[in-house]
Protein backbone atom coordinates (compact mmCIF):
# COMPACT_ATOMS: atom_id res chain seq x y z
CA UNK A 1 0.00 0.00 0.00
CA UNK A 2 1.06 3.60 -0.57
CA UNK A 3 -0.41 6.94 0.41
CA UNK A 4 0.28 10.42 -0.82
CA UNK A 5 1.13 13.43 1.36
CA UNK A 6 -1.39 16.20 1.43
CA UNK A 7 -5.11 16.27 0.89
CA UNK A 8 -6.10 14.82 4.25
CA UNK A 9 -6.63 11.35 5.56
CA UNK A 10 -9.58 10.70 3.25
CA UNK A 11 -7.48 11.20 0.14
CA UNK A 12 -4.63 9.10 1.53
CA UNK A 13 -7.01 6.27 2.40
CA UNK A 14 -8.62 6.43 -1.03
CA UNK A 15 -5.25 6.33 -2.81
CA UNK A 16 -4.07 3.46 -0.64
CA UNK A 17 -7.23 1.45 -1.32
CA UNK A 18 -7.10 2.13 -5.06
CA UNK A 19 -3.49 0.99 -5.27
CA UNK A 20 -4.28 -2.15 -3.26
CA UNK A 21 -7.10 -3.05 -5.65
CA UNK A 22 -4.85 -2.38 -8.65
CA UNK A 23 -2.07 -4.51 -7.15
CA UNK A 24 -4.43 -7.41 -6.55
CA UNK A 25 -5.77 -7.22 -10.10
CA UNK A 26 -2.23 -7.05 -11.47
CA UNK A 27 -1.08 -10.07 -9.47
CA UNK A 28 -4.20 -12.07 -10.41
CA UNK A 29 -3.46 -11.43 -14.09
CA UNK A 30 0.06 -12.85 -13.82
CA UNK A 31 0.50 -16.42 -15.12
CA UNK A 32 0.37 -18.93 -12.29
CA UNK A 33 3.58 -20.92 -11.78
CA UNK A 34 2.84 -24.64 -12.14
CA UNK A 35 5.01 -27.67 -11.49
CA UNK A 36 3.31 -30.73 -12.99
CA UNK A 37 3.81 -34.17 -11.45
CA UNK A 38 2.02 -37.09 -13.08
CA UNK A 39 2.08 -40.86 -13.43
CA UNK A 40 2.03 -41.42 -17.16
CA UNK A 41 -1.50 -42.56 -17.98
CA UNK A 42 -3.59 -41.42 -20.94
CA UNK A 43 -5.41 -38.79 -18.89
CA UNK A 44 -2.08 -37.51 -17.56
CA UNK A 45 -0.87 -37.02 -21.14
CA UNK A 46 -4.07 -35.19 -22.11
CA UNK A 47 -3.56 -33.00 -19.03
CA UNK A 48 -0.05 -32.16 -20.20
CA UNK A 49 -1.49 -31.11 -23.57
CA UNK A 50 -3.94 -28.81 -21.77
CA UNK A 51 -1.13 -27.27 -19.72
CA UNK A 52 0.94 -26.71 -22.85
CA UNK A 53 -1.98 -24.88 -24.45
CA UNK A 54 -2.52 -22.85 -21.27
CA UNK A 55 1.17 -21.93 -21.10
CA UNK A 56 1.15 -20.79 -24.71
CA UNK A 57 -1.97 -18.72 -24.02
CA UNK A 58 -0.17 -16.96 -21.15
CA UNK A 59 -2.50 -18.41 -18.52
CA UNK A 60 0.17 -20.40 -16.63
CA UNK A 61 3.95 -20.70 -16.48
CA UNK A 62 4.97 -24.37 -16.61
CA UNK A 63 8.17 -24.73 -14.56
CA UNK A 64 8.88 -28.43 -14.93
CA UNK A 65 7.43 -31.92 -15.20
CA UNK A 66 8.19 -35.10 -13.29
CA UNK A 67 6.83 -38.59 -13.95
CA UNK A 68 6.21 -41.32 -11.35
CA UNK A 69 6.09 -44.93 -12.49
CA UNK A 70 2.70 -45.66 -10.94
CA UNK A 71 -0.07 -45.99 -13.54
CA UNK A 72 2.54 -46.44 -16.27
CA UNK A 73 5.73 -48.10 -17.35
CA UNK A 74 8.16 -45.28 -16.62
CA UNK A 75 10.41 -45.25 -19.70
CA UNK A 76 7.71 -44.89 -22.39
CA UNK A 77 5.73 -42.47 -20.19
CA UNK A 78 8.77 -40.20 -19.88
CA UNK A 79 9.30 -40.45 -23.65
CA UNK A 80 5.69 -39.39 -24.33
CA UNK A 81 6.12 -36.44 -21.95
CA UNK A 82 9.32 -35.26 -23.62
CA UNK A 83 7.94 -35.61 -27.15
CA UNK A 84 4.81 -33.66 -26.24
CA UNK A 85 6.97 -30.83 -24.94
CA UNK A 86 8.92 -30.98 -28.20
CA UNK A 87 5.67 -30.76 -30.13
CA UNK A 88 4.89 -27.44 -28.45
CA UNK A 89 7.35 -25.78 -30.82
CA UNK A 90 4.93 -26.50 -33.68
CA UNK A 91 1.95 -24.84 -32.00
CA UNK A 92 3.73 -21.83 -30.49
CA UNK A 93 4.08 -18.71 -32.60
CA UNK A 94 7.36 -17.73 -30.94
CA UNK A 95 10.36 -19.54 -29.53
CA UNK A 96 9.30 -18.40 -26.04
CA UNK A 97 6.09 -20.43 -26.45
CA UNK A 98 8.04 -23.63 -27.01
CA UNK A 99 8.31 -25.83 -23.94
CA UNK A 100 11.09 -28.01 -25.32
CA UNK A 101 13.48 -26.48 -22.75
CA UNK A 102 11.31 -27.50 -19.80
CA UNK A 103 13.11 -30.26 -17.89
CA UNK A 104 11.51 -33.65 -17.41
CA UNK A 105 12.54 -35.72 -14.40
CA UNK A 106 11.78 -39.22 -13.17
CA UNK A 107 10.45 -40.36 -9.80
CA UNK A 108 11.54 -43.96 -9.57
CA UNK A 109 9.89 -44.63 -6.21
CA UNK A 110 7.67 -47.66 -5.85
CA UNK A 111 4.34 -47.61 -4.09
CA UNK A 112 2.76 -50.04 -1.69
CA UNK A 113 0.28 -51.53 -4.19
CA UNK A 114 1.11 -51.56 -7.93
CA UNK A 115 -1.42 -50.52 -10.55
CA UNK A 116 -2.62 -53.36 -12.82
CA UNK A 117 -0.10 -53.93 -15.61
CA UNK A 118 -2.66 -53.69 -18.48
CA UNK A 119 -3.35 -50.09 -17.42
CA UNK A 120 0.34 -49.28 -17.18
CA UNK A 121 1.05 -50.31 -20.79
CA UNK A 122 -0.92 -47.37 -22.23
CA UNK A 123 2.24 -45.26 -22.64
CA UNK A 124 3.60 -47.79 -25.16
CA UNK A 125 0.56 -47.12 -27.36
CA UNK A 126 0.82 -43.33 -26.99
CA UNK A 127 4.48 -43.45 -28.08
CA UNK A 128 3.27 -44.74 -31.44
CA UNK A 129 0.63 -42.12 -32.20
CA UNK A 130 1.35 -40.45 -35.57
CA UNK A 131 2.00 -36.92 -34.29
CA UNK A 132 4.64 -38.16 -31.85
CA UNK A 133 6.30 -40.51 -34.33
CA UNK A 134 6.59 -37.87 -37.05
CA UNK A 135 8.44 -35.44 -34.79
CA UNK A 136 11.58 -37.59 -34.57
CA UNK A 137 13.68 -38.40 -31.48
CA UNK A 138 12.87 -36.71 -28.19
CA UNK A 139 14.75 -33.45 -27.63
CA UNK A 140 13.29 -32.09 -24.37
CA UNK A 141 15.84 -32.31 -21.57
CA UNK A 142 15.77 -35.36 -19.33
CA UNK A 143 17.07 -34.22 -15.95
CA UNK A 144 19.69 -36.23 -14.11
CA UNK A 145 17.99 -35.25 -10.84
CA UNK A 146 15.35 -37.42 -9.24
CA UNK A 147 11.84 -36.03 -9.40
CA UNK A 148 11.61 -34.69 -5.85
CA UNK A 149 14.94 -32.83 -6.19
CA UNK A 150 14.00 -31.39 -9.58
CA UNK A 151 10.72 -30.15 -8.12
CA UNK A 152 12.42 -28.52 -5.12
CA UNK A 153 15.09 -26.89 -7.30
CA UNK A 154 12.51 -25.46 -9.71
CA UNK A 155 10.63 -23.93 -6.77
CA UNK A 156 13.81 -22.57 -5.18
CA UNK A 157 14.79 -20.92 -8.47
CA UNK A 158 11.67 -18.75 -8.54
CA UNK A 159 12.19 -14.99 -8.19
CA UNK A 160 11.79 -13.56 -4.71
CA UNK A 161 8.17 -13.69 -3.52
CA UNK A 162 7.34 -16.14 -6.33
CA UNK A 163 4.82 -18.86 -5.48
CA UNK A 164 4.05 -22.16 -7.17
CA UNK A 165 1.10 -24.52 -7.45
CA UNK A 166 2.06 -28.19 -7.55
CA UNK A 167 -0.36 -30.07 -9.76
CA UNK A 168 -0.25 -33.79 -8.98
CA UNK A 169 -2.34 -36.23 -11.02
CA UNK A 170 -0.76 -39.42 -9.70
CA UNK A 171 0.02 -40.72 -6.21
CA UNK A 172 1.57 -38.20 -3.81
CA UNK A 173 4.81 -40.16 -3.37
CA UNK A 174 7.08 -37.69 -5.16
CA UNK A 175 5.49 -34.67 -3.47
CA UNK A 176 5.86 -36.31 -0.05
CA UNK A 177 9.54 -37.00 -0.76
CA UNK A 178 10.09 -33.39 -1.80
CA UNK A 179 8.41 -32.01 1.34
CA UNK A 180 10.45 -34.39 3.48
CA UNK A 181 13.74 -33.36 1.92
CA UNK A 182 13.34 -29.63 1.27
CA UNK A 183 13.89 -26.78 3.69
CA UNK A 184 11.39 -24.19 4.91
CA UNK A 185 12.44 -21.74 2.19
CA UNK A 186 11.01 -24.10 -0.45
CA UNK A 187 7.88 -24.97 1.54
CA UNK A 188 7.04 -21.30 1.91
CA UNK A 189 7.02 -20.92 -1.87
CA UNK A 190 4.28 -23.56 -2.32
CA UNK A 191 0.93 -21.79 -2.62
CA UNK A 192 -1.03 -25.05 -2.77
CA UNK A 193 -0.99 -28.64 -3.94
CA UNK A 194 -3.85 -29.55 -6.29
CA UNK A 195 -4.26 -33.32 -6.43
CA UNK A 196 -6.41 -35.85 -8.21
CA UNK A 197 -7.11 -38.33 -5.45
CA UNK A 198 -9.54 -39.75 -2.97
CA UNK A 199 -13.19 -40.71 -2.72
CA UNK A 200 -14.85 -38.80 0.12
CA UNK A 201 -18.62 -39.39 -0.10
CA UNK A 202 -18.68 -41.94 -2.94
CA UNK A 203 -17.26 -45.42 -3.43
CA UNK A 204 -13.65 -45.79 -4.54
CA UNK A 205 -12.40 -47.52 -7.69
CA UNK A 206 -10.19 -50.22 -6.15
CA UNK A 207 -12.16 -53.40 -6.74
CA UNK A 208 -12.35 -56.73 -4.93
CA UNK A 209 -9.75 -58.52 -7.08
CA UNK A 210 -7.27 -55.68 -6.52
CA UNK A 211 -7.68 -55.34 -2.79
CA UNK A 212 -9.50 -58.32 -1.34
CA UNK A 213 -8.95 -61.52 -3.36
CA UNK A 214 -9.66 -63.71 -0.32
CA UNK A 215 -12.92 -62.00 0.65
CA UNK A 216 -11.70 -60.85 4.04
CA UNK A 217 -13.22 -57.38 4.11
CA UNK A 218 -16.79 -56.14 3.80
CA UNK A 219 -17.67 -54.70 0.35
CA UNK A 220 -18.20 -51.17 1.70
CA UNK A 221 -14.72 -51.25 3.20
CA UNK A 222 -12.73 -52.30 0.16
CA UNK A 223 -14.71 -50.09 -2.22
CA UNK A 224 -13.78 -47.01 -0.21
CA UNK A 225 -10.26 -46.67 -1.70
CA UNK A 226 -9.27 -44.64 -4.77
CA UNK A 227 -6.22 -45.81 -6.72
CA UNK A 228 -3.97 -42.75 -6.37
CA UNK A 229 -4.35 -43.02 -2.59
CA UNK A 230 -4.17 -46.81 -2.46
CA UNK A 231 -0.86 -46.92 -4.40
CA UNK A 232 0.85 -45.13 -1.50
CA UNK A 233 -1.54 -44.24 1.33
CA UNK A 234 1.25 -43.25 3.78
CA UNK A 235 2.47 -40.61 1.30
CA UNK A 236 -1.08 -39.26 0.91
CA UNK A 237 -1.44 -38.96 4.68
CA UNK A 238 1.99 -37.32 4.97
CA UNK A 239 1.07 -34.60 2.47
CA UNK A 240 -2.38 -34.09 3.99
CA UNK A 241 -0.91 -33.33 7.43
CA UNK A 242 2.13 -31.41 6.11
CA UNK A 243 0.57 -27.98 6.61
CA UNK A 244 0.79 -27.10 2.90
CA UNK A 245 -2.68 -26.16 1.55
CA UNK A 246 -4.16 -29.17 -0.24
CA UNK A 247 -6.98 -29.24 -2.82
CA UNK A 248 -8.48 -32.65 -3.64
CA UNK A 249 -10.23 -33.47 -6.89
CA UNK A 250 -11.81 -36.78 -5.80
CA UNK A 251 -14.06 -39.30 -7.53
CA UNK A 252 -17.01 -37.37 -6.05
CA UNK A 253 -16.59 -34.77 -8.82
CA UNK A 254 -14.69 -36.70 -11.53
CA UNK A 255 -17.59 -39.16 -11.80
CA UNK A 256 -19.50 -36.38 -13.58
CA UNK A 257 -17.05 -36.22 -16.53
CA UNK A 258 -16.97 -39.67 -18.20
CA UNK A 259 -15.16 -40.16 -21.49
CA UNK A 260 -17.98 -41.31 -23.78
CA UNK A 261 -18.46 -41.91 -27.48
CA UNK A 262 -20.65 -38.80 -27.64
CA UNK A 263 -17.96 -36.67 -26.01
CA UNK A 264 -15.24 -38.03 -28.30
CA UNK A 265 -17.46 -37.45 -31.34
CA UNK A 266 -17.88 -33.79 -30.44
CA UNK A 267 -14.16 -33.50 -29.74
CA UNK A 268 -13.24 -35.20 -33.03
CA UNK A 269 -15.49 -32.93 -35.07
CA UNK A 270 -14.28 -29.76 -33.34
CA UNK A 271 -10.60 -30.75 -33.49
CA UNK A 272 -10.32 -31.60 -37.18
CA UNK A 273 -7.11 -30.07 -38.51
CA UNK A 274 -5.81 -28.99 -35.10
CA UNK A 275 -2.58 -30.40 -33.67
CA UNK A 276 -3.51 -30.82 -30.02
CA UNK A 277 -7.20 -31.52 -30.51
CA UNK A 278 -6.52 -34.43 -32.84
CA UNK A 279 -3.75 -35.76 -30.60
CA UNK A 280 -5.87 -35.85 -27.44
CA UNK A 281 -8.81 -37.36 -29.34
CA UNK A 282 -6.54 -40.21 -30.44
CA UNK A 283 -5.20 -40.60 -26.91
CA UNK A 284 -8.66 -40.86 -25.39
CA UNK A 285 -9.73 -43.25 -28.17
CA UNK A 286 -7.24 -45.80 -26.82
CA UNK A 287 -9.28 -46.01 -23.58
CA UNK A 288 -12.52 -47.09 -25.25
CA UNK A 289 -12.19 -50.79 -24.67
CA UNK A 290 -13.21 -53.53 -22.33
CA UNK A 291 -16.50 -52.52 -20.70
CA UNK A 292 -18.92 -51.06 -23.20
CA UNK A 293 -19.15 -49.20 -26.48
CA UNK A 294 -20.63 -45.91 -25.30
CA UNK A 295 -18.63 -45.60 -22.10
CA UNK A 296 -15.67 -47.81 -21.20
CA UNK A 297 -15.35 -46.75 -17.56
CA UNK A 298 -12.76 -44.04 -18.20
CA UNK A 299 -13.12 -40.50 -16.83
CA UNK A 300 -11.35 -37.16 -17.25
CA UNK A 301 -9.89 -37.51 -13.76
CA UNK A 302 -6.68 -35.57 -14.34
CA UNK A 303 -7.92 -33.09 -16.90
CA UNK A 304 -10.67 -32.04 -14.51
CA UNK A 305 -8.06 -31.55 -11.78
CA UNK A 306 -6.01 -29.27 -14.02
CA UNK A 307 -9.22 -27.49 -15.02
CA UNK A 308 -9.63 -26.33 -11.43
CA UNK A 309 -6.26 -24.56 -11.68
CA UNK A 310 -7.37 -22.85 -14.89
CA UNK A 311 -11.07 -22.21 -14.18
CA UNK A 312 -11.95 -22.23 -10.49
CA UNK A 313 -15.26 -20.49 -11.20
CA UNK A 314 -16.82 -23.72 -12.54
CA UNK A 315 -16.46 -25.63 -9.27
CA UNK A 316 -18.24 -25.92 -5.95
CA UNK A 317 -15.86 -26.69 -3.09
CA UNK A 318 -16.11 -27.67 0.55
CA UNK A 319 -13.70 -27.43 3.45
CA UNK A 320 -13.58 -30.98 4.83
CA UNK A 321 -11.72 -32.52 7.76
CA UNK A 322 -10.12 -35.70 6.37
CA UNK A 323 -8.18 -38.72 7.53
CA UNK A 324 -6.29 -41.06 5.17
CA UNK A 325 -6.40 -44.68 6.38
CA UNK A 326 -3.08 -46.46 5.90
CA UNK A 327 -3.70 -50.04 6.98
CA UNK A 328 -6.32 -52.75 7.41
CA UNK A 329 -9.44 -53.16 5.32
CA UNK A 330 -9.88 -49.40 5.02
CA UNK A 331 -6.37 -48.85 3.59
CA UNK A 332 -6.46 -46.05 1.03
CA UNK A 333 -9.76 -44.62 2.25
CA UNK A 334 -10.06 -40.82 2.39
CA UNK A 335 -12.44 -40.51 5.30
CA UNK A 336 -14.54 -37.51 6.26
CA UNK A 337 -14.41 -36.91 10.00
CA UNK A 338 -15.30 -34.39 12.66
CA UNK A 339 -13.22 -31.24 12.78
CA UNK A 340 -10.52 -31.62 15.37
CA UNK A 341 -9.90 -35.25 14.44
CA UNK A 342 -8.59 -34.86 10.91
CA UNK A 343 -6.87 -32.25 8.72
CA UNK A 344 -8.93 -29.72 6.78
CA UNK A 345 -8.49 -29.71 3.00
CA UNK A 346 -10.38 -28.12 0.11
CA UNK A 347 -12.47 -30.78 -1.65
CA UNK A 348 -14.01 -30.25 -5.09
CA UNK A 349 -17.64 -31.38 -4.90
CA UNK A 350 -19.40 -30.30 -8.12
CA UNK A 351 -18.54 -28.99 -11.56
CA UNK A 352 -20.65 -27.51 -14.35
CA UNK A 353 -20.06 -30.45 -16.71
CA UNK A 354 -21.49 -28.83 -19.85
CA UNK A 355 -19.48 -25.65 -19.31
CA UNK A 356 -16.38 -27.74 -18.59
CA UNK A 357 -16.75 -29.57 -21.90
CA UNK A 358 -17.24 -26.29 -23.77
CA UNK A 359 -14.04 -24.86 -22.30
CA UNK A 360 -12.05 -28.03 -23.01
CA UNK A 361 -13.16 -28.08 -26.63
CA UNK A 362 -12.32 -24.39 -26.98
CA UNK A 363 -8.87 -24.87 -25.41
CA UNK A 364 -7.89 -27.80 -27.62
CA UNK A 365 -9.64 -26.84 -30.84
CA UNK A 366 -8.67 -23.24 -31.48
CA UNK A 367 -11.01 -21.25 -29.24
CA UNK A 368 -8.36 -20.46 -26.64
CA UNK A 369 -8.96 -19.53 -23.01
CA UNK A 370 -10.97 -16.30 -23.35
CA UNK A 371 -14.32 -17.38 -21.87
CA UNK A 372 -16.01 -14.02 -22.32
CA UNK A 373 -15.16 -14.00 -26.03
CA UNK A 374 -16.40 -17.59 -26.47
CA UNK A 375 -19.70 -16.84 -24.76
CA UNK A 376 -20.19 -13.71 -26.87
CA UNK A 377 -19.65 -15.76 -30.02
CA UNK A 378 -22.12 -18.38 -28.78
CA UNK A 379 -24.65 -15.66 -28.00
CA UNK A 380 -24.75 -16.40 -24.28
Amino acid sequence: KISFLGGGEGRKTSASLSFTIWARQFLSSMPENIFFSHDGGVDDAVTLALLIKAHQAGKINLLGVTVTGADCVLEPAVLVTRKMLDLSAKSGTTEAMSLAKVEVSECGSTGVHPFPMPWRRAAYIMCHLPQLLRDGPARATLSSKKGSSAMADAIAALPEQGKVTILETGPLTCVAEMLRECGPAVRERIARIVWMGGAVDVEGNVNMKDKDPDGVFAPKTYHSAEWNVYWDAPAAREVLISGVPLVLCPLDVTNSVPITTDFLTRLAIASEGTLWGELVTQMYATTMRGIGFWHAGYYAWDVLTASYVLWEDMFETEQVALVVEVDGGAEGRTRRCERGEGTVATVLKKVEAAEWEARILAAFCGGGFDERKRKREEGK
